[in-house]
């Protein structure tokens, strides 16, 4: 790995690590068991200890984002600015979550449903706006009809999160 790399991954396990300690140090006024999952409605119908949650979590994602800063590596990906949003959606979204989940175990009135929304509608814009560009020299950009319905789904998915959640 080159070192401007290495120092990219640093800065992402480091911003991935801040809600970590967050979690740490609200530990004590979480419930015994966090909700993951939620329903249409905004209940949780998967749980798990808190001290998975804040402690196996985070390291899972941890290591998806090393696999992932690997295969930008290992993958030449033509596009710099799409490598950099390859490698900055999981700590995005995992920070987002993350935060969402610990707030949901702390304060049962918060609807973690619109946050999550809004992740999916901007992973859903972004994929849309890189679909019809080339990011890899052995393949083809995506057609153009496709990335305006991913871009419109994601706008779609926000303007309800945001008016209608």
């Amino acid at each position: 790995m080159k070192k401007n790399s290495l120092q990219e991954l640093g800065w992402a396990l480091g911003v991935m690590l801040l809600p970590v300690l967050y979690a740490v140090w609200v530990y004590q006024t979480l419930p015994e068991n966090l909700a993951i999952h939620f329903d249409l409605s905004g209940k949780g119908n998967a749980f798990l200890p808190k001290f998975l949650v804040v402690s196996a979590f985070p390291i899972v994602m941890m290591l998806l984002e090393v696999m992932i800063y690997w295969t930008t590596i290992a993958k030449d990906i033509l596009n710099r600015t799409f490598k950099h949003l390859i490698r900055w959606i999981i700590p995005f979204s995992f920070v987002s979550l993350y935060l969402a989940t610990i707030y949901r175990g702390l304060n049962e009135e918060f609807d973690i449903r619109k946050i999550a929304a809004m992740v999916v509608a901007l992973v859903f814009i972004i994929v849309g706006y890189y679909l019809p560009k080339k990011v890899q020299e052995n393949r083809q950009p995506l057609n153009r009809k496709l990335a305006y319905l991913f871009v419109g789904i994601g706008f779609l998915l926000f303007v309800i999160a945001i008016f209608c959640l």
